[in-house]
């Protein structure tokens, strides 16, 4: 019974590597997410942690632009392209800079400011993923917090942020933004933000099944 739990957790550990290689977000997200655990001490993340790192230097990339995903340089993901990454043109996010997402006064210009960094948006949805529950009620206060007013320009902003939220892959942001002006895109970033965050959110909690957000995930909770 032990042997068939190690080969599911080493089996699921692979497909997490390969989906973050492919450039998947998501399992970049849910990589950085078993370091931090790991680094905290939590036997099963240690495990995991261990046979992430083993596949990986067990099947090298010959042939890709790498990278180093967030702040965790022993994980090394990389992007099967025929177009040069643009977030590897981009520089190493730097320490600190996150510390400012929990502020409602800094909130937005803290998102902003890690797009900037290479996968900023991601390392920016696993700590915001940390905070209390992004229920719906909590988002619908932070677009009104963000978005108030009553005017054209307040409500195209609050409808963009929201549709953020709904739509936080890389490809709603390809098929949307190019036809944004940049203040609708930044709001639309901020929603992809917290959409992703609350993403993370559900995968984590017990009432709910990982298998709806990301079905080779689930050896993360046990499932």
């Amino acid at each position: 019974m032990a042997a068939a739990s190690a080969l599911s957790l080493a089996d699921q550990s692979a497909a997490l590597v390969r989906r973050a290689r492919a450039g998947d977000q998501n399992a970049m997200a849910l990589i950085q997410q078993v370091g931090m655990a790991a680094r905290k001490g939590g036997a099963r993340a240690r495990a995991a942690y261990a046979m992430i790192k083993k596949y990986i230097d067990g099947h090298p990339v010959k042939s890709a632009a790498q990278s180093f995903f967030g702040a965790d340089n022993g994980i090394t993901v990389s992007k099967f392209s025929t177009r040069p990454d643009p977030e590897m043109k981009k520089p190493a996010l730097p320490p600190g800079l996150l510390d400012g997402i929990f502020d409602p006064e800094r909130f937005e210009v803290c998102i902003l400011r890690a797009c900037k960094f290479r996968h900023g948006l991601a390392a920016a949805a696993v700590v915001l993923a940390t905070s209390d529950p992004l229920t719906i009620e909590a988002i619908k206060g932070i677009g009104e917090s963000m978005f108030g007013g009553e005017d054209d320009e307040s409500k195209a902003h609050a409808a963009c942020f929201l549709h953020g939220v709904k739509f936080c892959g890389e490809k709603d942001w390809q098929e949307l933004a190019p036809r944004l002006d940049p203040q609708l895109r930044r709001a639309l970033v901020v929603g992809q933000c917290v959409g992703r965050a609350r993403q993370l959110q559900m995968a984590r909690h017990p009432g709910s099944s990982i298998s709806r957000y990301a079905p080779v995930a689930g050896w993360e909770l046990g499932e």
